[in-house]
């Protein structure tokens, strides 16, 4: 599935990791870690698929982190655009 989605946008700049079994029992902690080692950004954003979100999420968050004051910022906190919403549901902002 992940080949046919990296073939049908192939201007979208993708890689895919693949991390085997994690060496400690919290295999997403894992997995995250791997990719961290891998971005090639000062800037990541990660989210989980019962996150909404709309067209302008990515541009919000990026603003949260414009002054150089800020290194991370929890989600629940963050002021994002009409549309993003986060678990079952709920709206932030």
């Amino acid at each position: 599935m992940v080949e046919r989605l990296r073939a049908r946008y192939p201007a979208v700049a993708s890689r895919l990791i693949v991390t085997g079994q994690p060496p400690y029992p919290n295999a997403k902690v894992y997995s995250l870690d791997r990719m961290l080692e891998s971005a090639r950004y000062d800037l990541i954003v990660m989210a989980d698929s019962d996150v909404r979100v709309t067209g302008g999420m990515l541009a919000a968050m990026a603003a949260e982190f414009a002054d150089g004051g800020l290194a991370l910022r929890p989600a629940h906190t963050a002021r994002f655009p009409e549309g993003v919403s986060g678990p079952r549901s709920r709206r932030w902002g």
